[in-house]
């Protein structure tokens, strides 16, 4: 091939057509790299800018939490020694305050727990609800319309005069 060279040995077009191709396809691949790794270096940058404002939010949070919990501990101090010196006996102060505590948060907690399980109840009936009604466009009858006709179809209408009717058990006393 007639290609000629620099003095760092790179191709440079010498008349040949394909020569300049390969010398554009090498640019472009040049600087298709350098978008790439200027690329990367932003999502680096990103992450880092990330991770240091989690850090630091971290800690921020840690130590407004350890700063409200001593404010409290040293307002029910304050309280159990207001009490004390009230009764004239240390000991109630702190046992009156410790017990409203306890009694606050083991209440919040009850609270706390009760609402969380009707908000699951609630969403899980939502989401069944919206099941059914799926199945009632897709099929014209939902679940429980399908249990109910299949009883109709496996009970006998007809008792004979021989009492009320009976669905037929499963083999487990299950009478469905």
């Amino acid at each position: 091939m007639n290609r000629g060279s620099d003095d760092n040995g790179e191709t440079r077009p010498t008349g040949d057509p394909l020569d300049s191709l390969r010398l554009h396809l090498a640019e472009f691949k040049e600087y298709a790299g350098y978008l790439s790794g200027l690329k990367l270096a932003q999502v680096r940058h990103t992450l880092q800018k990330a991770g240091l404002l989690i850090s630091l939010g971290g800690a921020c949070a840690v130590l407004t939490l350890v700063a409200g919990a001593m404010s409290v501990i040293l307002i029910l101090m304050g309280l159990s020694h207001w009490l004390g010196r009230a009764t004239g006996e240390a000991w109630i102060g702190e046992l009156l305050v410790g017990g409203a505590v306890l009694l606050i948060l083991v209440v919040g907690a009850a609270g706390a727990a009760a609402r969380m399980r009707a908000a699951w109840r609630k969403n899980t009936v939502r989401e069944f609800e919206a099941r059914q009604e799926r199945q009632r466009v897709r099929f014209n009858r939902d679940v429980e319309e399908a249990a109910r006709e299949q009883v109709r179809r496996s009970v006998p209408q007809h008792t004979g005069g021989k009492g009320p009717a009976r669905a037929p058990s499963d083999g487990h006393g299950y009478q469905g």
